[in-house]
């Protein structure tokens, strides 16, 4: 295996497994709260996540060699996952300081993480890591949300466990370091002059802004068929998103991202049309299969593209962590 194939495997991994990972304790940490108190333990999260990850950018040219960073940032992950054997996450006060360290912990690392992903992989492949990297997630975090919260040891073992993965990818790929060189650096605002990149972020905060204002929307809609159809939707669509991503990203890298995106959007489209037009018995149930499909793919090809792929590919060689950071700051806000 060569040292290029060893480089992009651990980029990808890292990533996957810091997402899964991060994903799986933040649910353990939202079970068993709900309304105001659940609403306050996701807020102090997304904000801490944002707040860090906005210093860690900033850091970046301190930490040069980004592997090695990395490596002390798993084995802090190993100690966090072995505190959810002994926190009382019954205690609101000590979940909600949980949630902001989780979130401080996530953010530190998750920019220097993708940024060497970015570095390790060529544009012409990014694509399709970064739909493995969405298939792990799609197959990994249902598998570790369904440990039974009322276990914390359970918890803190399974946890644990996926951290020493990544800490043993390092030690047995034995990737090389990718240096953060200071001419590579990148500012703020060079950033947001980059018309490519507005092209692509202003669409895509577009998208999630809809997509949220449609949440509520669309429960209200899917609660009118019976069940298992009406509580079982969203599984369907985040089978069709993992195998989508897959497609999408090998698409990507032969045809194009702008054909992709292009694609999820018309299919968006489309599918919240069928919504509104259809809404016979009949025709209502076709349109809501349709819709499923139509956002399931499209979700597919946009996590694949705006989560991961894009920005490493406008950042050209260069630092990538800043343009992860604004990149992906629409979809946490």
């Amino acid at each position: 295996m060569g040292s290029e194939t060893k480089n992009a495997i651990a980029g990808t991994f890292l990533v996957a497994n810091a997402f899964v990972w991060y994903l799986s304790a933040f649910k353990f940490l939202q079970k068993g709260f709900s309304n105001n108190s659940l609403l306050l333990i996701i807020y102090v999260n997304i904000v801490c996540v944002a707040l860090t990850a906005l210093s860690a950018t900033l850091l970046i040219n301190k930490f040069k060699q980004r592997l090695t960073f990395l490596k002390y940032w798993v084995f802090a992950g190993l100690l966090f996952s072995a505190l959810f054997a002994v926190l009382d996450l019954k205690n609101f006060s000590i979940t909600l300081i949980s949630s902001g360290a989780l979130g401080i912990y996530f953010g530190l690392g998750m920019p220097i993480s993708m940024g060497y992903f970015s570095a390790t992989t060529r544009s012409e492949k990014r694509a399709k890591s970064s739909a493995v990297i969405i298939l792990l997630i799609g197959f990994g975090f249902p598998i570790f949300a369904s440990i039974d919260s009322a276990q914390p040891l359970l918890t803190a073992i399974a946890l644990t466990a996926w951290r020493v993965l990544a800490l043993l990818s390092i030690f047995i790929l034995k990737p090389s370091e990718e240096l953060a060189e200071p001419k590579n650096t990148i500012s703020y605002r060079s950033v947001i002059a980059n018309k490519t990149f507005l092209l692509y972020l202003i669409p895509w905060f577009m998208f999630v802004l809809i997509n949220d204002l449609t949440m509520q929307i669309n429960t209200n809609y899917f609660s009118h068929f019976p069940q298992p159809f009406a509580g079982n939707y969203l599984i369907i669509e985040n089978v069709l998103s993992g195998i989508s991503a897959v497609v999408c990203g090998f698409l990507a890298d032969k045809k194009g991202r702008k054909r992709i995106a292009l694609i999820g959007f018309a299919l968006l489209g489309i599918g919240y049309a069928s919504l509104g037009i259809f809404n016979t018995n009949y025709t209502a149930y076709l349109a809501a299969w349709f819709y499923i499909c139509a956002d399931g793919i499209a979700w597919g090809a946009f996590s694949m593209l705006f989560l991961i792929t894009i920005w490493g590919d406008i950042a050209q060689e260069k630092n990538s962590e800043k343009y992860y950071f604004l990149g992906v700051l629409p979809y946490l806000l």
